[in-house]
């Protein structure tokens, strides 16, 4: 339960309309911490429950609240602005004292997505492309509206229920979000590491495209139970290892969107729209479980999966359990048989093979950990 100083100031709390927060609710555990606010469950008189996401002046120093006043009031503002959408953690109050601040949001009961992974593990495909496209919906409303969020990531993703992957996916935490015409201008936010494309590592540089670099963070992660490298250390950049056993069943129109979407060049990013209207989301909203590619043919890729299989023996290479050999990088494919991002609307001509593969277990990462590229700068706020 909340501190007995966390429940002296919310007692002091008043909404938009004047009211106390302790007029109609209470509150109830503590459902996370992040650098700026706790996050408290709250316990309407009714019997349903919210999230409040708090900032207490007495924790922080002077400079600390200030900043933290900002963040939770241009988060209020963004959501009250952008209205509701079902895939959004929808706004429902601000609370304000001398003491504290804080919103209140639509809960999401599953916890988040960081969770749920480490609890179920990773999803096939079939049961992701719901996830994405859920996630795409949200993303679209939100560009729409001319806002970029900055920090798209599995623990800013809330499951609706207890169910993986959950009936509803809620995209939450606007804190760092911005208008497109402001973030150019915003020098501080660097995003979360392991998150964060290259052109902000690197700038920062912020645009519509850095949300679908984090999308497609999101999607390699829930596939393969780790995060992507595409910066390394030592300056080299290049495309994510594909190669691996739980790449084995992923169609080639997956890993090809999965491929622009981490392009190193934002340029070569398919835009959320496009992406929508892709073959793979589109087979979702269909209800089948394997689309083709526009202007491919059944037999064309089944040459490639064919050409994975011989490739494969030609190196010698074979799995240890003798169930099929290992599937060689996805560029080899590629190139064996012409195919190109073109064929399903999205510019890019990245190949998997020209950065060898090297995987962080989720379970042994945070979000407060560097997993692109490691950094002391200050300005990483995660």
């Amino acid at each position: 339960m909340a501190s007995c100083s966390t429940s002296s100031a919310v007692a002091e709390l008043r909404g938009v309309d004047g009211g106390g927060f302790c007029d109609s609710f209470r509150l109830g555990p503590p459902l996370g911490e992040g650098s700026t606010s706790l996050v408290l469950q709250a316990l309407a008189s009714d019997g349903s429950r919210r999230a409040l996401k708090l900032a207490l002046r007495s924790s922080m120093a002077s400079n600390g609240w200030s900043r933290a006043v900002r963040i939770l009031h241009r988060e209020s503002l963004i959501l009250k602005q952008m209205g509701a959408h079902e895939h959004i953690a929808g706004w429902c109050d601000w609370f304000a004292s001398s003491n504290a601040v804080a919103i209140m949001l639509e809960l999401g009961e599953g916890g988040d997505f960081q969770q749920a992974l480490r609890a179920h593990g990773p999803l096939d495909e079939l049961m992701l492309r719901p996830v994405v496209r859920q996630l795409c919906s949200a993303l679209a409303h939100l560009h729409s509206q001319q806002f970029v969020h900055r920090d798209v990531k599995l623990e800013n993703l809330l499951c609706s229920d207890a169910a993986w992957p959950p009936s509803r996916l809620l995209l939450c935490d606007f804190g760092h979000a911005c208008a497109i015409s402001d973030a150019e201008a915003d020098r501080e936010f660097l995003g979360t590491p392991g998150y964060a494309p290259p052109e902000v590592i690197k700038g920062p540089s912020w645009s519509y495209c850095a949300d679908l670099f984090s999308c497609g963070v999101v999607i390699y992660a829930l596939i393969a139970d780790t995060l992507p490298i595409v910066c390394w250390p030592d300056g080299a950049e290049g495309p994510p290892d594909i190669s691996g056993r739980a790449w084995w069943s992923v169609s080639v129109e997956a890993k090809l969107l999965l491929l622009a979407l981490l392009s190193i060049d934002p340029n070569e990013r398919p835009g959320v729209e496009a992406v929508r209207r892709g073959s793979w989301l589109e087979s979702a909203a269909a209800g089948t479980s394997h689309a083709v590619p526009r202007g491919y043919s059944e037999p064309l890729l089944d040459a490639s999966r064919h050409a994975c299989t011989e490739i494969a023996k030609n190196d010698g290479r074979e799995d240890t359990e003798g169930a099929r050999p290992a599937e060689p990088p996805l560029g080899r494919v590629i190139s064996a048989h012409g195919l190109s991002l073109s064929a399903l609307s999205i510019a890019s001509t990245t190949t998997a093979d020209s950065v060898a593969g090297r995987r962080v277990p989720l379970s042994q990462m945070h979000s407060r950990r560097c997993l692109l590229r490691p950094s002391t700068d200050p300005r990483h706020l995660r």
